[in-house]
């Protein structure tokens, strides 16, 4: 009788055992079925801007069809005399994938608000009392002559098939005796010329 209790109570036993494991898997299954449920949140909008052209080479800026030159502080204690410069920052307009076998040369011509006197000097963007005055922006081309705004074209630059990079350098240039402090900024264009 001993016998037929012990197999009685291991019935028992492994019926609670699967019992158990069964509740155990039930309550992990629905543990999963009450996942927080995904949501949305907020996004943004990405501009995707470009063209098509025909032109022998596509030109790469820093920033797309602009760039920014950044001429930094200088003390308005650098410019003692009209024609004064200040520090020289290079930049470069790259002319990328360029096809030679039709054009072999390039020109670019500037134009922008000059300073009135001087078509070589570009006339600070007018930012009312906030705007320094006595003072213009002067960019100059790998031969350090310095680029007209009023679209005559630089010398002729040979081009070669791929990447080409044309140098320049921008600076303050004062055109008063006197410079007073405040924003110091301007705008200029380009276009290129394929010869």
């Amino acid at each position: 009788m001993s016998n037929l209790k012990n197999q009685h109570n291991k019935v028992n036993v492994m019926k609670l055992l699967s019992t158990t494991a069964l509740l155990a898997l039930c309550l992990g299954t629905s543990g999963l079925s009450y996942a927080a449920t995904p949501i949305s949140g907020p996004g943004g909008t990405i501009h995707f801007t470009g063209s098509i052209t025909n032109s022998p080479c596509a030109v790469a800026l820093n920033n797309g069809y602009e760039q920014a030159v950044p001429l930094n502080q200088v003390s308005a204690r650098t410019f003692t005399k009209a024609g004064d410069t200040g520090p020289k920052k290079t930049f470069d307009i790259v002319l990328d994938n360029c096809d030679v076998s039709t054009y072999t040369n390039a020109t670019l011509s500037f134009n922008g608000q000059t300073d009135g006197t001087n078509n070589k000097v570009l006339q600070l963007t007018n930012n009312g009392s906030n705007t320094a005055q006595g003072i213009g922006i002067q960019v100059t081309d790998v031969n350090n002559t310095p680029v007209s705004f009023d679209g005559t074209p630089t010398p002729a630059t040979q081009l070669v098939s791929g990447k080409n990079t044309i140098s320049f350098t921008a600076s303050y240039i004062s055109t008063a005796a006197a410079v007073t402090a405040g924003d110091a900024n301007a705008d200029m264009t380009f276009t290129l010329q394929y010869q």
